[in-house]
């Protein structure tokens, strides 16, 4: 559904649905050497230099050149030989002089000579210093003296508690999230709460925020999405922020006077609800507390029509406990079109980032889809996304879990030859402990170096949907992880191992001890009770089903 090492050359037979698209250019020109494992590749007649760009200009004493030969013949630089893979890729760690740097590069009776300029670091004559000669801060910050309040206008917004610094622990603000500014900050408004959001994301309004008052409130099981559902009925579409600590889940709402509470019954995961008020902050803070058996693995909260609706996403059901039948997974190939990711040592002339983010991903998917599982795809072809329309795609598709599959590399100023590997990133480590399963499982697999799972603000992983992260395969910018990552078996292996471990945490989270069926056109709940010898009254109060005689297409219910 659409919406590290050095490897030993070997001729593989293999079949692919898809290949790479190469862009020809006049130069470097190319002999007929292609080997089959590798599509997209060919050896170059010519020196490939894929960064830095001939004539680059810095302030740095270092960088790394990465390139690019015809791994037939040696290749020399400045007249010394150097070290290059057994597909002739090859980086250098060199020293800049100031002024201009040339180093020449011969292979085969081809030389390419690459110029890098190093210029000298200037400094401000300015004194902005007191006459102790301390700095003084520049007072950016304005407090409003009238009353103001903001509306955010983003589908996401990224609220951070200083404006130097993206605090990842910070969860998303959802659109239409109303909060009186107490002030601003260059390019950011300070929200109610004290957190700080971009005036890009918000439109703000000269007048008095009335306090929220939530009249209506109301908890229920939708077993089509497979979530909990929380509704609140309320004036102002209230600032609130989302905690979790054991069995109890924090809601709290900002500039709130009034809380209505919601009737628990029946629903099977959330035992009761207890409302904190903090009269100085103005707040109302709701306490959901779960059954001990019970966990929930993601949460989105909107605003439609003056409520407030507060989903709980509860495990994934599967058909059985060998199957991924019933999971739904969303796969989240980086890059696309105009935009390659970062490229190796082929630079545009062999195969770049978002082509072996492609060829993993539909690897993946292909080994989910064999299990049962409905695998969505952000890009299934070389289109190109925005990261807001793949943030969005996961929100509404509300998958079990998404992954974001990419390649790393380094700037260059760093030495290329020293980072190599697979890395997980993650924002939130809030269900099941996705970002250390899924990494310790593909390490294994694949018998990878293992380096514990990264936390950064990214926009793929700072998502509260579902169980997120993204998995940057190996370094291109390093000539043996793009040499490892561009052959066709590798990057099988890679998408089988990414398969594998969304398969052992979703198996591990499920609810395997009921069977699942879902509702076609034409059946009952009386009609479903008779099939499974279950009475009634029990399914119906085992689905949360309030009204026997309403059953939708699609819905699963459990059979106790």
């Amino acid at each position: 559904m659409l919406l590290f090492k050095k490897k030993v050359k070997s001729i593989v037979s293999f079949s692919i649905i898809f290949m790479l698209s190469i862009v020809f250019f006049s130069q470097p020109n190319f002999t007929a050497y292609a080997s089959n494992e590798m599509p997209g590749y060919e050896n170059p007649q010519d020196i490939i230099i894929a960064s830095p760009k001939n004539n680059y200009t810095t302030t740095g004493s270092k960088v790394s050149i990465l390139g690019a030969c015809d791994y037939e013949y040696p290749l020399y630089m400045n007249g010394e030989e150097i070290e290059t893979s057994e597909y002739g890729f090859f980086t250098v760690y060199v020293e800049l002089e100031v002024g201009k740097n040339e180093f020449e590069f011969e292979n085969n009776g081809v030389i390419n000579t690459l110029t890098i300029t190093r210029n000298k670091v200037t400094t401000s004559s300015g004194n902005n210093s007191t006459s102790g000669g301390n700095t003084t801060p520049k007072v950016t910050y304005k407090e409003y003296k009238n009353d103001v309040y903001g509306v955010i206008t983003s589908s996401y917004a990224m609220p951070r508690s200083k404006i130097s610094e993206s605090n990842v622990n910070l969860m998303p603000l959802t659109l239409g999230t109303t909060s009186r500014l107490l002030g601003e900050d260059g390019s950011f408004y300070k929200l109610a709460d004290g957190t700080y959001v971009s005036k890009s994301s918000i439109k703000r309004y000269d007048k008095t925020l009335e306090p929220n008052k939530v009249t209506k409130a109301s908890v229920s099981k939708d077993t089509v999405a497979n979530q909990l559902v929380i509704e609140l009925s309320m004036n102002v579409n209230a600032l609130y922020s989302v905690s979790f600590e054991g069995q109890n889940i924090y809601l709290k709402l900002y500039d709130t006077i009034a809380a209505a509470k919601p009737i628990t019954t029946g629903n099977g995961i959330i035992e009761k609800v207890t409302v904190n008020t903090d009269s100085k902050n103005k707040t109302k803070t709701y306490c959901f507390t779960m059954f001990d058996n019970a966990s929930i693995y993601g949460y989105d909260v909107t605003f439609k029509n003056g409520v407030m609706r507060f989903e709980l996403k509860l495990p994934v059901i599967l058909k059985d406990s060998k199957s991924l039948v019933g999971a739904t997974v969303l796969l989240d190939a980086g890059h696309g079109d105009y935009d390659n990711g970062t490229v190796g040592a082929m630079g545009v002339y062999g195969p770049v980032e978002k082509d072996i983010n492609l060829n993993i991903t539909l690897y993946t998917k292909q080994y989910l889809e064999a299990l049962g599982a409905k695998v969505v795809l952000i890009r299934e072809d070389d289109t190109f996304y925005s990261l807001s329309d793949r943030v969005e795609t996961i929100r509404k598709v509300k998958p079990d879990i998404s992954v974001s599959i990419h390649g790393n590399s380094l700037d260059y100023a760093s030495d290329y030859s020293k980072s190599s590997g697979f890395l997980t990133y993650y924002s939130y480590n809030l269900f099941g402990n996705f970002p250390n399963l899924m990494n310790n499982s593909i390490t294994n697999e694949l018998g990878l170096k293992k380096r514990d799972p990264r936390q950064s603000s990214l926009s793929l992983t700072r998502l509260t949907t579902c169980p997120s992260v993204l998995l940057e395969t190996s370094f291109l910018s390093n000539p043996y992880d793009y040499e490892y990552l561009i052959q066709s078996k590798n990057q099988k292996d890679f998408g089988i191992a990414i398969g594998k471990a969304i398969q052992g945490y979703l198996q591990g989270i499920a609810k395997q001890n009921d069977q699942v069926y879902v509702v076609k056109k034409g059946d009952t709940l009386a009609s479903i009770a008779l099939k499974y010898g279950a009475p009634i009254k029990r399914l119906a109060e085992y689905n949360s089903i309030k009204d026997i005689d309403y059953i939708i297409v699609g819905q699963k219910i459990l059979i106790p």
